[in-house]
Formats: C-alpha cells, sequence, structure tokens
C-alpha cells in the first residue's frame, strides 16, 4: 500500500549508511508505537514480553524472539505488553549498485512496493528468523565493519525470503487503501493541530465520514477515539518537552491544548502512569 505525501520523514543514519537502529522499553518516550509509515523497510524484534503490531490494520501478535518486516510503504503501530523490542529502519536504496538482474528481478520490487512479504517470523522459522537475529546483532554491537556485515545479511534475509516463498504480488484493496490514507491524513492534521481547540464534528468534517464512522475506522487504525488520540499526542508532545527543556508544567499544560490542570493530570496519569510532577522529577534528576 503506498501513501505518497503523508509519512514520517527522519533522518536515518548517514548519507552512506543509511541505517537507523532503536532500542525501545517502557522508559522510551514513545515506548507506544504511534500509527506512522515510511518509505524505508522496517525490521522489528522482539526481546522480552509481547507485542501488537499492526500493519494496514492487520494484528500480528510477536512473542519474545519473534521477528517482523514491515514494507516500505506501510501504515503500522504497535502496542508493547512489558515488551522490550527493537527495530531497524533502512533506506533500501543503500542496496542499489550497478543495474543487473539481481537488482532489477529481486530489489526493485521490493523499493517499488510491488510486492507483498510474510511480515512475521516465529523463531521456528529458522532460516530467516536467524538472519533477522544476525542483523540486530550487527547493529547493536557494531564491531569493526559491522556495516560490511550488516549488507551481507541483509543479502541473506531477501533470498531466505523468495526462496521460501515469502514474497508475493501484491494485491490492494481499494476500500483499504482509500480509509488508510483517509485516517492517515488525519492523523497528521491532528499532529500538526493538537494544540488547538479540536472537536469531532471538526474531524468529520475534514475526512467527509459521519461521526459514528469515523470513531469506528478511526480506533480500528489507532486502538484509539479520534479524542483519545489527540490527548494521546498532547501528552507526547509535553514529554519530549518535559525531557528537553525546562518547561513549568502549567506551561506545558497550557501551550499544548490543556485548560485545565486537574484535567491534564489525569489524562497524563492515564497515558504515563504517573503524575506529571513525578514525571519531571523522575527525567530530570536523570540527566
Amino acid at each position: 500500500m503506498k501513501y505518497i505525501e503523508y509519512n514520517e520523514q527522519k533522518s536515518r543514519g548517514t548519507e552512506d549508511f543509511p541505517v537507523e537502529y532503536y532500542y525501545v522499553d517502557s522508559e522510551h518516550i514513545q515506548y507506544v508505537m504511534p500509527l506512522h509509515w515510511h518509505s524505508e523497510l522496517e525490521f522489528v524484534l522482539v526481546r522480552s514480553g509481547s507485542l501488537e503490531l499492526y500493519l494496514d490494520n492487520v494484528r500480528y501478535d510477536l512473542k519474545k524472539g519473534d521477528s517482523a518486516v514491515i514494507e516500505c510503504g506501510m501504515l503500522h503501530r504497535a502496542d508493547p505488553h512489558d515488551a522490550t523490542y527493537e527495530c531497524i529502519v533502512l533506506d533500501m536504496n543503500m542496496l542499489r549498485g550497478k543495474k543487473h538482474f539481481m537488482h532489477d528481478n529481486y530489489l526493485v520490487p521490493i523499493i517499488n512496493q510491488s510486492i507483498s512479504i510474510s511480515p512475521i517470523f516465529e523463531s521456528k522459522d529458522i532460516e530467516t528468523s536467524s538472519a533477522i537475529h544476525d542483523l540486530f546483532d550487527s547493529m547493536r554491537m557494531k564491531n569493526p565493519y559491522f556495516q560490511l556485515d550488516v549488507y551481507g545479511t541483509l543479502f541473506r534475509i531477501f533470498g531466505s525470503l523468495y526462496r521460501n516463498g515469502k514474497i508475493s504480488k501484491k494485491v490492494n484493496s481499494t476500500t483499504g487503501v482509500k480509509q488508510g490514507k483517509a485516517i492517515y491524513e488525519l492523523a497528521e492534521w491532528i499532529d500538526i493541530h493538537c494544540a488547538e481547540h479540536i472537536t469531532l464534528a471538526d474531524l468529520s468534517q475534514l475526512c467527509g465520514f459521519s461521526e459514528k464512522y469515523l470513531c469506528k475506522i478511526f480506533k480500528s487504525y489507532t486502538s484509539k477515539t479520534p479524542v483519545e488520540y489527540v490527548n494521546y499526542l498532547r501528552i507526547n508532545k509535553i514529554c519530549y518537552a518535559f525531557d528537553h527543556s525546562n518547561i513549568t508544567i502549567t506551561e506545558a499544560a497550557f501551550t499544548h491544548g490543556f485548560n485545565n490542570l486537574s484535567y491534564f493530570s489525569k489524562i497524563f496519569r492515564k497515558y504515563k502512569g504517573v503524575t506529571p510532577s513525578q514525571y519531571t522529577a523522575k527525567r530530570r534528576a536523570s540527566r
């Protein structure tokens, strides 16, 4: 599924080695992976606990040792349950070389999103799972010349996917594409305007869905109602502000759309499990 205009745009790694490694535990500011997409390929590995991974609104349950491949351009999010997990996001163009049959036949279809990849690999899927684990080991340990290990392991992974029939021609659902695009477009708008006063009626008018249908579809994609999603984004932005500045609790609340401190504290505790003052005291003590 392609979403040309509404993606997470971040710089990955370096220009010469566009690969980024993320270690995510309960202390990570985005422990719960929000709905997003990007043009890069992503690998996910669950180190402990379990992870509900949603790919184009299809749920997959991953346990310790399981891994996943997230295609370029695919909407995805994840809900961890007492989990520690790792992500590697990479620009597939790093593998582009002199044009020849291997590049044209095997890599271009992945980059152009014209094929589907079977996304989940349990530890019993020995060949592919082992290669994905090796990829994470290389990025985590960063031994001398680890970049060579990464390149070699990526080709091992793709070879395994093709060899074991885990890659097939993509079949898109027109309805699914339309819904996904509308929801992500709306989520993108909310991200920009979440500090403003937003009503369900405003969002319904923006996307052209009835309020009832919007709540149903939006929750199926994000696990939250539109109102919950607005508050969730506000709290995450406030936590980022707490982590990177000396902004006061009152300033943070009012700057990010909360006009009632009691309500703000209630919502903050709902998503972070602690009060704003407890959060700021812990974060600033660790600086």
